[in-house]
């Protein structure tokens, strides 16, 4: 069966991205009028100064890559886990059912309470630690399924996967029961 939507389906989703996107720059700690919204992207993507007021500054240089950030995390989100349905061939794969998200908690967790990360800063050897440590568990757990029945069937990567999530969070529980606050 083929789950499309129709055409005026993909409009109404696209001009509610449109309305969130929009809204997320108007709505914040200084509320911003709708127009000044407007006439500032305007201008950004027509090439055109705008005028130079404090709506330009907070929109431009606060709230509009913010709500970029958000919506391009979001579509690699969907991205992502859209690939992995599809590959897995489950509607309900997702990063915990591979272990991938308990390996990269388990990667943070251990880089806040060993205190060890990949570059100097606080925040991003964290953030780069469970990365890496996603990725890893990854690693392990297609070398496991593939040394388990040579094929990476589905079912082997899913079943290793639970398992291997069901181990890093038994680790996880070990290393903030033994690291107290810091990990808390």
């Amino acid at each position: 069966t083929s789950e499309r939507l129709p055409l005026w389906g993909y409009l109404l989703l696209t001009a509610l991205l449109a309305a969130a996107f929009l809204l997320s720059i108007c709505i914040g700690s200084v509320n911003l009028p709708l127009g000044d919204t407007l006439t500032c992207l305007r201008s950004l993507l027509t090439g055109q100064e705008a005028p130079a007021t404090m709506a330009r500054g907070i929109i431009l240089n606060l709230r509009l890559p913010r709500a970029l950030n958000a919506a391009l995390t979001g579509a690699a989100l969907s991205l992502s886990g859209a690939a992995m349905q599809g590959l897995l061939r489950n509607p309900l794969a997702d990063g915990s059912t591979l272990g991938v998200s308990s390996g990269a908690s388990l990667g943070a967790v251990l880089s806040l309470a060993f205190g060890f990360g990949l570059t100097g800063g606080a925040l991003g050897s964290t953030a780069l630690t469970a990365m890496l440590s996603a990725f890893l568990s990854l690693l392990v757990i297609l070398a496991l399924a593939w040394a388990l029945d040579r094929s990476l069937s589905t079912s082997s990567i899913i079943l290793i996967g639970v398992i291997f999530s069901m181990f890093a969070s038994s680790l996880i529980s070990l290393v903030v029961s033994f690291a107290g606050d810091r990990v808390r």
